[in-house]
């Protein structure tokens, strides 16, 4: 969430596995409430996005970080053995 109370926005990035967005949020019964838009990384503007909203440092129309979570994911890397 950015901005103060009755000035606010919800806004943040979403890491899916894959290339389909609705899959992953349509559980949610507001999810059609929200605008989703894939990041390119190798545009600027996008990746700061992304960078800031990861360090909770995004700002947007004037509006600054005020609260948020993080959801913990443990990446693992496989293996065989032979």
């Amino acid at each position: 969430m950015l901005g103060t109370a009755n000035n606010s926005i919800i806004t943040g990035v979403l890491i899916l596995r894959g290339q389909e967005v609705e899959p992953v949020v349509s559980v949610a019964p507001d999810w059609e409430s929200y605008d989703y838009k894939k990041l390119d990384l190798s545009n600027d503007g996008d990746k700061k996005y992304f960078e800031d909203s990861l360090s909770w440092e995004l700002e947007v129309d004037d509006k600054k970080w005020a609260d948020g979570k993080n959801v913990g994911i443990i990446f693992m890397s496989l293996t065989s053995c032979s």
